[in-house]
């Protein structure tokens, strides 16, 4: 009877507990809160949890044992509603010591995770969005300077062609031959024209417009994993918000850009660090700051900062696009982007991009 009432103080100063067993696996104790709305459908091979009214104790005890042959500290269940809403339960199943060395009995706790799973199901559906945005830009920007260059070499063949003709004379036989590969130049040159084109388009002015720092927090749900791996302080100084004339998306993607970029910096200095992001919209402009506490960037590599491919982790998968992306991105929106940086100490980011005035909306009649 000790022990018993030892149990039922252990359950009773535990919230997330819904049972109690002795040392010879007898129910002695359950949450009325939490076990009377388990129960297991037989019928699944797995364990799913329905959620109903009134559970019977039997089955109360084959979640206990199912969950605690699992031979794990946590077990998580898929859990059903009545009306069909999914949850994700986590079950515990830990042991409480006696004394002389004996088992006092064991506890079975619940935690419903199902919004921390639906949190980094976001994020990783958020960071595939971010990626993928970044191939398509880095595509894009690949295929225009492909097309500038291809370009230039068009041009001064056709400028070749020009003096050839003139040096052979209009009445040579080789006009004809002139002419066909005129007409071949042609066409290649309107096909470079198109290509062009199309890559302009990726970062031509659109009509969307995005909340600053509602892109933020998410920006930084995206960088999370990689700011928690090396101990980066994340701070925020949101000190107006306002709208931006570009997509939530390929905002998301500059700040994830800058952030990730000021991340890998504190990694290489080898230290835990900070990256402090201010925010402030005051009219015209939209501002944002990411200044962190990293290697910093030496004067010679600063004046390469945004071309496309410079990058000096390219050792530890750098790929130099990201920084070209976030300002081709920014100014094709009418904004700049800025950088400062001390060598061993520090680097500031610095957004600028026009405020939008949000659309009113008018009473008709």
């Amino acid at each position: 009877m000790e022990e018993n009432a030892r149990l039922h103080s252990v359950l009773g100063h535990c919230p997330k507990c819904i049972a109690m067993l002795d040392h010879e696996g007898n129910l002695v104790g359950y949450n009325l809160e939490f076990a009377a709305l388990f129960a297991v459908a037989p019928t699944i091979s797995e364990p799913v949890v329905h959620l109903f009214d009134d559970g019977p104790r039997d089955m109360l005890e084959e979640v206990i044992a199912r969950a605690g042959t699992r031979q794990r500290a946590g077990a998580l269940i898929p859990l059903q509603t009545r009306d069909g809403t999914e949850r994700a339960v986590e079950f515990l199943v830990a042991t409480i010591p006696g004394d002389e060395q004996r088992t006092l009995g064991v506890v079975l706790a619940a935690d419903d995770r199902t919004g921390r799973i639906t949190e980094e199901a976001e994020r990783l559906s958020l960071t595939r969005t971010v990626d993928a945005a970044n191939t398509d830009d880095a595509v894009s920007l690949a295929q225009a300077a492909l097309c500038h260059d291809l370009n230039n070499a068009l041009t001064a063949t056709k400028l070749w062609m020009d003096q050839l003709r003139l040096a052979i004379g209009p009445d040579s036989q080789a006009q004809h031959l002139l002419a066909e590969l005129g007409t071949a130049v042609k066409f290649a040159t309107d096909l470079v024209g198109r290509a062009t084109a199309e890559a302009r388009t990726r970062f031509a002015p659109r009509t969307e417009t995005a909340d600053l720092c509602e892109c933020v927090g998410r920006a930084v749900r995206v960088v999370a994993p990689l700011a928690l791996r090396g101990r980066v302080a994340i701070v925020l100084d949101v000190r107006s918000n306002g709208l931006v004339p570009l997509g939530p998306t390929e905002v998301t993607q500059v700040l994830t850009n800058l952030l990730t970029n000021s991340l890998h910096a504190i990694e290489d200095a080898g230290r835990p660090g900070r990256v402090d992001v201010v925010v402030e919209c005051v009219p015209p402009t939209c501002i944002v700051t990411v200044r962190d506490d990293g290697v910093g960037i030496e004067p010679s590599a600063l004046l390469h900062s945004f071309e496309s491919f410079q990058t000096t982790r390219a050792a530890k998968g750098g790929t130099g696009l990201g920084l070209g992306i976030a300002r081709t991105l920014v100014e094709a929106a009418g904004g700049r982007i800025d950088v400062l940086s001390t060598p061993g100490r520090s680097t500031e980011m610095r957004i600028e991009l026009p405020r939008v005035e949000p659309v009113e909306a008018r009473d008709v009649g």
